[in-house]
């Protein structure tokens, strides 16, 4: 891949985040649920990665195994994965997916502001990197 490809790929939102997560390689695991949008990661999904039944279910394994696990978290799952982060003391950062041409009536950053969860949030996608490592050492002082 070319430096410039690279550098394009990274600011899609999804790479960026994802690659923002593995620089703290060892220290930081990844919680995919099985199922859109997400199944395309699981094909090479990598040895820090836990495929899940459920955004909820990686929210639960978090707080079981001791935390620094970031979660992805489809639009259709963001309620009950918000609910369940609630009630967690272990650092981990959700990814929330918010895309109104599926789930217009889902509110990720509503929700996660209403539950007292920080949100961080990229004014663009080359700030997606940044939000993903800011998220990760806010998720960690925290605790």
């Amino acid at each position: 891949m070319s430096k410039d490809a690279q550098e394009l790929h990274l600011t899609w939102t999804l790479p960026a985040t994802l690659a923002a997560l593995r620089e703290d390689a060892g220290r930081w695991a990844l919680h995919i649920p099985f199922g859109e949008p997400f199944e395309h990661l699981l094909e090479a999904p990598g040895p820090d990665v836990v495929i899940v039944p459920s955004a909820a279910r990686g929210v639960e394994l978090a707080a079981e195994t001791g935390g620094r696990v970031a979660i992805l978290v489809p639009n259709r799952q963001v309620h009950e994965a918000v609910q369940r982060a609630m009630a967690v003391h272990e650092p981990i950062v959700l990814v929330l997916e918010d895309y109104p041409g599926v789930a217009a009536t889902v509110l990720p950053r509503r929700m996660a502001q209403e539950a007292g969860l920080v949100a961080v949030e990229p004014a663009d996608a080359a700030e997606v990197q940044e939000c993903t490592v800011a998220a990760r050492h806010l998720a960690e002082a925290r605790c």
